[in-house]
C-alpha cells in the first residue's frame, strides 16, 4: 500500500517537473493545489482515483481547481449557478428575445 502511494507521488512529480522544467513560482503553486485538494478530508474521492490510478499524473497536474473540487463542493457550484442563472431571467424577462419588433422572417412576411 506504501509502496503504490509512493509510485504514484513519484509519477505526478515526475509529470510536474516535465511541463514545468524547474522548479519554479508555477511549480511551487501546482504541487501548493494538488496538497491542498488532496488533503481536503472531503475529497477522498479524489485520493482514491490517484491511488488507484484512475488519474494518472498527467492527467492530475492538468486538472482545472474546478475538476479537483469535492463533489460536495461541486454540487454547491452547481446549484449556485442555477439560482444565478434565474436570478438574471427574473432580473431580464426579455433576454433571448429581439430588441424590437420591427424584424420578420421572409415567411411571416
Amino acid at each position: 500500500d506504501g509502496e503504490v502511494i509512493m509510485e504514484r507521488i513519484k509519477d505526478v512529480e515526475q509529470a510536474l517537473i516535465l511541463q514545468t522544467k524547474v522548479t519554479n513560482e508555477t511549480y511551487k503553486n501546482k504541487v501548493r493545489q494538488l496538497s491542498l485538494n488532496m488533503k481536503n478530508q472531503k475529497n477522498q474521492a479524489l485520493r482514491e482515483n490517484i491511488i488507484s490510478g484512475d488519474i494518472s499524473g498527467q492527467r492530475l497536474i492538468n486538472m482545472s481547481k474546478e475538476e479537483l473540487a469535492p463533489e460536495s463542493l461541486k454540487a454547491e457550484i452547481k446549484t449556485l449557478q442555477a439560482e444565478n442563472d434565474k436570478m438574471a431571467l427574473a432580473a431580464n424577462p426579455n433576454a433571448g428575445r429581439a430588441a424590437t419588433d420591427q424584424f420578420r422572417c421572409g415567411k411571416c412576411k
